[in-house]
């Protein structure tokens, strides 16, 4: 991947930078996501590494950062939430207080579009929180093999080995 190209954290397209200005859109072309970039270097240290074992981590390394940016962008959406309900109280406790018709009318329709604008983050937020639940590792297609594994009775037999059947009594 270069410089000017990264995935969406959440549908995982690719994004390119624009032409003139090297810099990324703010929101996803595909999803409409808002896109958030990790600040952390992008080469790994993983030269050394056979190349299944570089594979394996560079997969680790993607899903941590998809990860850390649906985390980051659930919170953009909580202060972006916050902040529409802090509007709201203001400008329902400025129409409280009345004033001319003109000014009323602006505060009910700001008070109405804030509202809509909260709603759409509520509705992003639910989105982001039930794909941070979602687990990245698929269910086993067998079941668990147990065999292998003891009950723990070979301990009690080693103790009674190193200290006789007699270890309960004391001279």
């Amino acid at each position: 991947m270069d410089d000017n190209q990264t995935n969406c954290a959440s549908c995982g397209a690719e994004v390119f930078a624009e032409d003139q200005t090297g810099r990324f859109p703010a929101h996803c072309p595909a999803c409409g996501e808002m896109l958030v970039f990790d600040d952390e270097p992008t080469e790994t240290e993983a030269s050394e590494l056979p190349e299944s074992d570089e594979l394996e981590e560079t997969n680790i390394i993607r899903i941590v950062r998809a990860r850390r940016a649906q985390v980051r962008t659930r919170g953009y959406y909580i202060a972006f939430l916050l902040a529409c309900v802090i509007g709201v109280v203001q400008l329902a406790a400025r129409l409280y207080q009345g004033g001319p018709a003109g000014e009323m009318v602006g505060y009910a329709a700001a008070l109405v579009l804030l509202l809509l604008i909260a709603c759409t983050f509520f509705g992003k937020l639910q989105e982001t929180s039930a794909r941070l639940k979602e687990s990245a590792l698929t269910e086993p297609t067998t079941p668990p093999d147990f065999d292998s594994l003891s009950n723990g009775s070979q301990h009690t037999d080693k103790l009674e080995e190193f200290g006789g059947s007699d270890h309960h009594s004391r001279p």
